[in-house]
C-alpha cells in the first residue's frame, strides 16, 4: 500500500527523470531534462531506451497516454500538444489562456491537469481537447496526480506528501492522508501506478 516501504529502481536514469507515466500498452514512460519523452517495457528494466534519440518526443515537460495510444503533452509553453502515436507528430491542442503544470488521463479517457494556481482542472476526453473548455473540480493543493485503474484518484500535495481520494469522478472530495512510509523522504515530484506481479503485501508493514 501507499504506507509501504520506498525501493530503489536501479536503471540508468542518473537523476534525469523529470516526470513519469504509464502507458496503455503497460509500459512506464517518463520525460527527462532535455524535455524528450523515453520509456522501458517494463518499470524494472535497467535502461531507459531512447535516451538522445528521441528528437520526435521533444519537447514536452510531462505527459500522459490515452488508451488507443495518443499521447497528450505538455509544450514548453506550458499548453497542451498531442501525437496519435510515440515519435509521431505533435498537433497543439490548447485553450484560450490554458496553462499546465501537470497532465494525467483516466480510464474513462477525460483529461485532468493541474492548473497555475495548484488546482485540478477537467476535460471530458483526450480527443476533442481543442473543441473544449477547461472545467474546474474544485480540487487543488497538489503539484503532480495519477488516477489508478480502480479509479483513485493519487496526488502530490504542495509539501511534496501523497494524498488520495476514492473516485476521481466524484469531485470535489476529502483528501486522505499524507501517506507516510518508513523511509519516506518527503521529496515526491511526480507519481503513476505500474501493475507489480512480485508485490506481496506481508513483506511491509502498515
Amino acid at each position: 500500500g501507499l504506507d509501504a516501504p520506498w525501493e530503489t529502481i536501479n536503471d540508468n536514469s542518473n537523476g534525469q527523470i523529470v516526470t513519469v507515466f504509464t502507458g496503455s500498452n503497460g509500459a512506464l514512460y517518463a520525460t527527462n531534462k532535455n524535455d524528450e519523452i523515453i520509456y522501458k517495457n517494463n518499470w524494472s528494466d535497467s535502461s531507459w531506451i531512447g535516451y538522445g534519440s528521441n528528437a520526435g518526443t521533444c519537447c514536452v515537460l510531462g505527459a500522459a497516454m490515452g488508451q488507443d495510444g495518443t499521447i497528450v503533452g505538455i509544450g514548453t509553453n506550458n499548453t497542451l500538444f498531442s501525437t496519435p502515436t510515440f515519435n509521431g507528430t505533435w498537433t497543439q491542442t490548447a485553450s484560450a489562456g490554458e496553462w499546465c503544470s501537470y497532465i494525467t488521463i483516466a480510464p474513462d479517457g477525460s483529461v485532468f491537469v493541474v492548473g497555475s494556481d495548484n488546482n485540478i482542472w477537467k476535460k471530458n476526453s483526450y480527443q476533442t481537447l481543442s473543441s473544449e473548455n477547461w472545467q474546474s473540480t474544485g480540487q487543488g493543493g497538489v503539484i503532480a496526480i495519477t488516477i489508478a485503474p480502480d479509479g483513485t484518484l493519487i496526488g502530490v500535495g504542495t509539501n511534496q506528501q501523497i494524498y488520495t481520494i476514492a473516485d476521481y469522478t466524484n469531485l470535489p472530495g476529502e483528501w486522505t492522508g499524507p501517506y507516510n512510509s518508513e523511509n519516506y523522504s518527503g521529496s515526491l515530484t511526480s507519481i503513476t501506478t505500474v501493475s507489480n506481479p512480485n508485490y506481496n503485501s506481508s513483506n511491509y508493514n502498515t
